[in-house]
């Protein structure tokens, strides 16, 4: 071709994790460009103001767009990160703010044991069959929410964990992050927990649920 230069590229790939301080950068060194075009009454908004404008927003479009056309026929596609899946004794890096949230980001974990060896917690075992009207044995749950990721705990505001109908408080808030937000109760029998997670500055809970598995003596909960 005579006369120019042929662009045949016509994909561009952002990462969709740019670490805010850099994409801050990148916005104030563009609108700063755009602004020394803009203030002598000579110059006019033109192609490479425009361009400049675009180079200021660039950083921010991932977090609300997927892709985009240009005039020309360029276009942009913003890369979203792979799903990734924890592994028990696993730490993922953290999610940052503006990233998608996994869907493992928050898990429910339980243990559960019974306790009738000494003469105070048989006694114990007596007064709560008393109470509840159902003879047969409860067992101590404790339940807590974890994740894999990084500071995940630190984004959470409470919990609002829903237990069976037949407790006459099926609904609990809890606050306590310093213990992984622990439910301490009491069950005769097996049932699904349901709980939602709400994180700071998200209108919208994650909904968790785990099947609490009544043993005789369960495992150890890290909730400290």
């Amino acid at each position: 071709m005579k006369g120019g230069i042929c662009f045949t590229m016509k994909k561009i790939k952002i990462p969709f994790n740019v670490p805010i301080p850099f994409a801050m950068i990148i916005t104030i060194v563009g609108l700063a460009f755009a602004i020394v075009r803009l203030r002598w009454p000579e110059l006019k908004i033109d192609a490479i103001t425009i361009g400049f404008l675009i180079f200021a927003l660039l950083p921010w479009l991932p977090m609300i767009l997927k892709s985009a056309e240009l005039p020309g026929g360029w276009k942009l596609k913003f890369h979203e990160p792979e799903p990734t899946q924890g592994m028990a004794g696993e730490t993922l890096s953290p999610i940052l703010p503006y990233e998608k949230l996994p869907n493992d980001y928050l898990f429910l974990n339980h243990t559960s044991f019974y306790l009738d060896t000494t003469e105070r917690q048989k006694l114990e075992q007596v007064a709560i069959r008393r109470k509840t009207k159902v003879d047969r044995k409860h067992y101590h749950i404790h339940v807590i929410v974890d994740s894999y990721y990084a500071k995940a705990i630190d984004r959470v505001d409470r919990i609002e964990y829903i237990l069976h109908k037949a407790y006459p408080e099926p609904v609990r808030i809890v606050s306590n992050k310093h213990e992984k937000f622990l439910l301490k109760e009491m069950a005769n029998g097996e049932f699904v927990l349901l709980a939602k997670a709400y994180l700071k500055n998200q209108e919208e809970p994650i909904l968790l649920q785990r099947y609490v598995t009544l043993w005789d003596t369960g495992p150890t909960l890290l909730n400290g």
